[in-house]
């Protein structure tokens, strides 16, 4: 239940699709989600030429994460096979629950770094996105895509690489169900030479002492901005989409492994499933079903440019593929 606009369901017929990239991907956006008014999610279903069927969930990350994400997707699978669903045990925000941790002391912060794919160059605005399927999961998947991630970087700049790594904090609530976004992000650096070995032995530090629940009261600040605010201030704009600042090399979301069965019912079981990226940024998603890895990434258009995108997606391919 919300007190919201109801999510709507979309229909769409022949599609052609390979579901590879975002060529072809123009029904996605058709229909506009607003945060303000809503609907802020949108539930579509494609019929491919093949003849298969596409299921996508739409949102703004300001209200869902990939946590919660997958709770709402695997409450229609409870309800298409008739089975109780579970709804949501949270009765408070994200911000309720870091302060409730109590965590002071945080290392994860901005420092000057560098573009994953090097310096903006064209004039492109907009952003490409790429899928690259890794075959079986394998062990330390996330920190060997920030090693390679690092490598890459440091082809095109010797600043030190940042990699955002965005953290569930459900965790510190054994239990908790919630489709909202309880996610925060932990910055882990890495320098020349740095492998997977050091991106977990830093992240784990991290994770260990609870800086993800680390708030900043500076924050309470930026509740109070309009939306259009926020946006000119941390967003690619039409004014600095050549001209941003790197704020993290890349931020690197991994959803991890899950049944196919939760994703499945009578006439429907999926084949694969995957991340469309966040736009705007250096975004990669990592998400396993069944024995099926997605790797999904985006690019701004201006990072992607002079063959970067082809080059950074072989780089990755031969450094993690199974």
């Amino acid at each position: 239940e919300s007190d919201g606009v109801r999510a709507p369901l979309r229909l769409v017929e022949n599609l052609d699709w390979d579901m590879r990239s975002d060529r072809g991907a123009e029904f996605v956006h058709a229909t506009p989600l607003s945060l303000e008014h809503g609907p802020t999610l949108e539930l579509v279903v494609a019929r491919l030429i093949d003849g298969s069927t596409l299921l996508l969930l739409r949102s703004h990350h300001a209200v869902i994460d990939g946590i919660g994400m997958m709770h709402f997707l695997e409450e229609i699978f409870r309800a298409l096979r008739g089975e109780p669903l579970l709804g949501s045990n949270a009765h408070f925000s994200d911000v309720d629950l870091m302060l409730s941790v109590g965590a002071k002391h945080s290392t994860s912060r901005h420092i000057k770094t560098q573009w994953l794919t090097g310096a903006p160059a064209g004039e492109e605005r907009g952003d490409e996105w790429r899928r690259i399927s890794l075959g079986a999961p394998g062990k330390n998947l996330l920190a060997r895509l920030a090693a390679a991630m690092t490598e890459f970087a440091h082809r095109s700049s010797e600043l030190p690489v940042l990699i955002g790594v965005p953290v569930n904090l459900r965790r510190h609530v054994p239990g908790m169900i919630s489709t909202a976004n309880f996610s925060n992000m932990l910055m882990v650096p890495m320098q020349r030479g740095d492998g997977a070995e050091q991106f977990n032995e830093r992240l784990r530090a991290m994770l260990a002492q609870q800086m993800e629940a680390v708030y900043p009261r500076i924050l309470d600040l930026f509740k109070q901005l309009p939306f259009e605010w926020c946006d000119r201030l941390f967003s690619r704009t039409e004014k600095n989409y050549r001209t941003k600042k790197a704020l993290e090399t890349a931020v690197i979301s991994n959803l991890g492994r899950w049944d196919a069965a939760v994703f499945s019912c009578s006439g429907f079981t999926p084949r694969r499933m995957f991340i469309h990226p966040l736009a705007g940024s250096v975004f990669a998603v990592l998400v396993c079903v069944g024995n099926d890895v997605e790797l999904t990434v985006n690019l701004p258009r201006v990072l992607a440019s002079n063959g970067r995108f082809d080059a950074l997606t072989e780089f990755l391919k031969s450094h993690l593929a199974s």
